[in-house]
């Protein structure tokens, strides 16, 4: 009987992704398993220093506040503007009529009037402007 060499070819598309997956799994274990590293990531993220806009700047300077503090904020101030809107929205009417009866007194007109003229005073230096106001009786 004939002793040989036995000759197996194995194609790289069936090796790689096994070879792959082991180097991913010996990684995860060098950096203490899987949950420690994605509670390392979402840490890092969390408190990652960014700028007011809330992406990192190349200005180190820049990079003042914690990307969670920014995003926390933005969502309360979207939610108290919505909040703020459907209150308006829904009482509309008593406003207009406090705005009608404060307009309606001398005072009211004369601070009207003033912050009429200091608005228009300081938009004069950039733009030429043109100012209509009428009154219709209730």
């Amino acid at each position: 009987m004939e002793t040989g060499n036995v000759n197996l070819t194995i194609s790289k598309d069936i090796v790689n992704p096994i070879v792959q997956a082991k180097i991913n799994e010996a990684i995860i274990a060098a950096m203490g398993g899987g949950q420690e590293l994605i509670n390392k990531v979402v840490t890092s993220i969390l408190n990652e220093p960014v700028a007011s806009d809330g992406k990192k700047s190349n200005y180190q300077s820049d990079n003042k506040y914690r990307w969670i503090d920014l995003a926390v904020t933005s969502q309360i101030q979207a939610a108290v503007k919505e909040a703020i809107t459907e209150i308006l929205s829904s009482r509309k009417d008593e406003i207009k009529q406090a705005i009608v009866k404060q307009l309606s007194n001398r005072k009211g007109i004369e601070q009207f009037a003033e912050a009429l003229l200091n608005g228009t005073a300081k938009l004069s230096e950039l733009y030429r402007q043109t100012i209509n106001v009428n009154f219709d009786k209730l």
